[in-house]
């Protein structure tokens, strides 16, 4: 009795799976254009890198049309296959759209809003989405928060005061705007009071493991490891820490000093010969690179994607120990929390010593 006891309760606890299972499909199913509730008149006007555009209010969420950001120098791809919108931030727009702010009565219904089954991506990040009238619609709130599910677990745009997506968007209560601000190309972008300038975005990078170190001839290995950080690896170009720079030149034996001062990275006495990266097998341990400082990436890659990075243009100034300077500027990335100080300023060291040999 015991034994058919157990055989009924299993088969009825599976029954019971089972159905729980096909609702949540069919629930599923249904929820695509099930009205949420009502899109009401505002009277919030939003702006767009100083530039209005249209906006509604859904249940005291501020929302605008993805479409309508194609006028303020967005790309917006379509994939019907995927069901997906691509926002990419571009430039500026040469000319302004030519929608005026309009402050509206509040509070009065101007239609539906549906369960959208679209999904949506904004600068490689993906932002809920809504159904208003057969229109696909965002909202600035949800562009300028951070999924913080990263390797780091953290927003890696913060230093810079921008979402992983690279907005942000500041509400003021006295005139009742919305002003969402865009890292693009051609915008600035400021750090602890520098400014520098934007020249693309990227979500094509990952972070690496990086050292640096001294090379000797008498070892198995290319390099004596005397400071390990991080990489940022973009496409196939590396970006290491301005900390790895310092060590790479102290392990060479140079008595350099590498700083930022007001913005610009001052390189003050000798600049000798860094390695970046291995050497080709065929160099490793060859005796004309012993004791040359040296940089390099190892170990696995960690993350990638989990940001749009801002390329900017970092200015140098190199004065030897003659008091000679020469200036000129160096592609890099800022990317970290604002709780961590190390591993965050990036910099192609590759066109530092080009540069300056």
């Amino acid at each position: 009795m015991k034994y058919k006891f157990l055989k009924l309760s299993t088969l009825l606890i599976l029954t019971g799976l089972l159905s729980t299972v096909a609702t949540a499909a069919n629930e599923s199913e249904q929820s695509v254009g099930m009205c949420l509730g009502h899109v009401y008149s505002t009277d919030i006007v939003t702006y767009v890198d100083g530039m209005p555009i249209i906006s509604y209010n859904i249940g005291g969420k501020t929302v605008i049309a993805a479409k309508d950001l194609m006028e303020y120098g967005f790309q917006v791809n379509w994939s019907e296959e995927d069901r997906t919108v691509f926002i990419t931030s571009g430039r500026y727009p040469e000319q302004k759209p030519a929608h005026q702010p309009a402050v509206d009565t509040p509070g009065r219904i101007l239609g539906n809003i549906y369960q959208s089954d679209i999904r949506v991506f904004v600068n490689n990040q993906e932002i809920p989405s809504y159904n208003i009238g057969g229109q696909t619609m965002i909202a600035p709130s949800d562009m300028s928060t951070s999924n913080t599910n990263n390797f780091e677990q953290c927003n890696l745009n913060q230093k810079l005061g921008y979402s992983n997506a690279g907005f942000r968007t500041e509400w003021d209560a006295s005139t009742r705007t919305v002003k969402i601000t865009s890292l693009r190309p051609g915008s600035e972008a400021i750090l602890q009071g520098d400014i520098y300038t934007v020249s693309e975005l990227t979500s094509d990078f990952y972070l690496q493991s990086a050292g640096a170190g001294v090379i000797s001839s008498q070892q198995e290995t290319w390099a004596d490891l005397r400071m390990q950080g991080l990489a940022l690896v973009v496409g196939d170009q590396e970006y290491f820490s301005l900390e790895l720079l310092q060590a790479a030149l102290w392990s060479g034996g140079v008595d350099t000093d590498c700083q930022l001062i007001d913005g610009t990275l001052v390189i003050h006495g000798e600049l000798a010969p860094v390695l970046i990266s291995p050497p080709p097998p065929a160099e490793t341990n060859d005796p004309r690179y012993s004791g040359y400082g040296a940089v390099f990436c190892f170990g696995a890659h960690k993350g990638g994607g989990s940001a749009a990075l801002a390329k900017l243009s970092i200015p140098v100034k190199w004065i030897d120990n003659d008091g000679a300077s020469e200036e000129f500027t160096v592609d890099g990335y800022i990317a970290g929390s604002a709780d961590r100080s190390d591993n965050y300023f990036f910099l192609d060291l590759a066109q530092i010593f080009e540069k300056s040999f």
